[in-house]
């Protein structure tokens, strides 16, 4: 399965930095299990979408290069991400 969460890029500057978008809507299917109730963007996903931004940059400077998330040791979200919602991604 591939998720595409981004919408768009508003701005790239290559290798170095890019600011993307992406609303959230009631008809994303992830809402649906997570959570019954209390609907909420899934960690992982949000994730994959700030590594989907910074793909997007490093492919625009090089794009023989093949960015990958070797691991991340420590992460914490402050706030839910909910149907309705719009990121802004840097």
């Amino acid at each position: 399965m591939r998720w595409f969460l981004l919408d768009r890029l508003l701005e790239v500057i290559p290798g170095k930095k890019a600011v993307g978008i992406k609303a959230f809507t009631r008809s994303e299917h992830f809402f649906t299990d997570h959570f019954h109730g209390f609907p909420i963007v899934p960690a992982v996903l949000q994730v994959e979408m700030m590594a989907t931004t910074a793909g997007k940059a490093i492919k625009i400077h090089d794009d023989s290069l093949l960015p990958i998330i070797g691991s991340i040791q420590k992460a914490k979200f402050y706030e839910h991400i909910r149907p309705g919602d719009q990121c802004l991604v840097t």
